[in-house]
């Protein structure tokens, strides 16, 4: 057989195959782009490596390697994987795998960047039912290597129904040096008239001179909100507080 035959009947077999497997790539949950698709298992798992891009709902997926399994409905991520949603925030990670079912699963060295300027960082993040877990995280608005000033705690969840954050096991940082620990705290991320975004601020003035200060908002009850700040001056030292802010219901 000379070369000119055997590159004719490749083509063949690969339009061939391309016609079988078009109709297995159409009943898929996301839509999927990639420099090379395998399918295994009588169509039943799906391996695309090379440039992988999977739209899904309002989510667009890039990575350098992607699985998926049909019986489980399972998608598994390797690889640098970058996550970009509608509303702009952004998500990389090592390794990402999700149940499509229910949409549960687990992040490998999570780094979220939100529209709102927050950078988080998470050796695990577990996205179960009805919360996301972060693990050994730090927030901070700084985008320097380097910041000046970070949030860092032991576990946090996010519950998805109410957008309240539980926190355990908490410190601020400045310039890489603990100055405050908080043990447990709660804050909700969608109520307006609590500042929820960690709030820092640096300056100079008479009394203080050269200052930095840090204020957090949270939230106690549904009625009952605060504020805690703390801070350091080259004048005054260090120093914190807090304010409470009760709101009462109508005839209360």
């Amino acid at each position: 057989m000379n070369i000119k035959n055997s590159s004719h009947i490749a083509k063949i077999c690969f339009l061939l195959w391309t016609i079988i497997s078009l109709p297995a790539i159409a009943k898929l949950p996301f839509e999927i782009e990639a420099n090379h698709i395998k399918l295994k298992n009588k169509n039943q798992e799906l391996y695309a490596s090379g440039n992988v891009i999977i739209n899904y709902k309002t989510y667009s997926i890039k990575t350098n390697e992607a699985i998926y399994i049909k019986k489980e409905n399972t998608l598994k991520f390797n690889q640098h994987v970058e996550i970009v949603d509608a509303k702009n925030n952004q998500l990389y990670a090592d390794n990402i795998a999700i149940n499509l079912n229910n949409e549960t699963g687990h992040i490998s060295n999570g780094f979220i960047q939100t529209n709102k300027h927050h950078l988080i960082k998470a050796k695990t993040i577990h996205l179960k039912k009805d919360t996301i877990e972060l693990k050994e995280c730090s927030i901070t608005t700084c985008t320097s290597e380097s910041p000046d000033w970070y949030f860092k705690s032991n576990s946090l969840s996010v519950n998805k129904e109410n957008n309240l954050i539980n926190s355990n096991k908490n410190t601020i940082f400045f310039y890489n040096i603990p100055i405050f620990y908080i043990p447990t705290f709660t804050q909700s991320v969608s109520d307006d008239k609590i500042t929820n975004r960690p709030t820092p601020e640096f300056g100079y003035n008479q009394i203080d001179h050269t200052y930095a200060n840090i204020y957090i908002g949270y939230l106690i009850h549904k009625n009952i909100s605060g504020k805690t700040g703390i801070g350091t001056s080259e004048k005054r030292g260090f120093r914190y507080g807090a304010t409470h802010i009760f709101t009462p219901k109508k005839n209360q």
